[in-house]
């Protein structure tokens, strides 16, 4: 049986392998899905989220930037507290909660999105070639979907995705 610290180095070594030779694929991933399908987009964004957060919490470059930044904290803290208070009066509260849940991991991408940018100078060519990539797949097969419906099956559903 694992010592409780020699599971946490081994979660810590593992994140970090994580984070040094897979995040950025990932990344490019979500990127790439984004245009195409929102479902498969979180299934590669969910990975990421964890794993950044977790390098960036065990690495204390989370809690630097959090007392670097306390007046945007105590600003989304207070934001959060007061979406909780005034949802408990709507017509639906329990909906309005787990859309405040949403909106939380949503609000989370902004963060993860930044810190993958920053991690590399020669980003954002690639940021751009795998946004068109998946905006092109995507605006293609709504113009061939249009010509032949039978041949062509509507998967990329939703108005953002149904780009072209």
């Amino acid at each position: 049986m694992l010592k409780n610290s020699s599971l946490k180095n081994l979660i810590i070594s593992l994140n970090n392998n994580f984070q040094e030779r897979h995040a950025s694929k990932l990344f490019y991933l979500v990127l790439f899905l984004m245009p195409l399908k929102l479902s498969l987009t979180y299934v590669a964004f969910f990975p990421l989220l964890i794993s950044t957060f977790t390098y960036l919490l065990v690495s204390d470059q989370l809690r630097s930037l959090l007392q670097a930044n306390q007046k945007l904290v105590a600003s989304c803290l207070f934001l959060l507290f007061a979406l909780v208070v005034f949802s408990s009066f709507g017509f639906n509260p329990l909906r309005s909660l787990r859309k405040i849940v949403e909106l939380f991991c949503y609000s989370l991408a902004v963060p993860v999105f930044a810190y993958q940018l920053s991690r590399d100078k020669q980003v954002f060519p690639r940021v751009i070639y795998y946004l068109l990539a998946g905006q092109t797949i995507a605006a293609v097969h709504s113009i061939l979907q249009f010509y032949q419906p039978e041949v062509f099956t509507r998967i990329f559903i939703g108005t953002v995705s149904e780009s072209g």
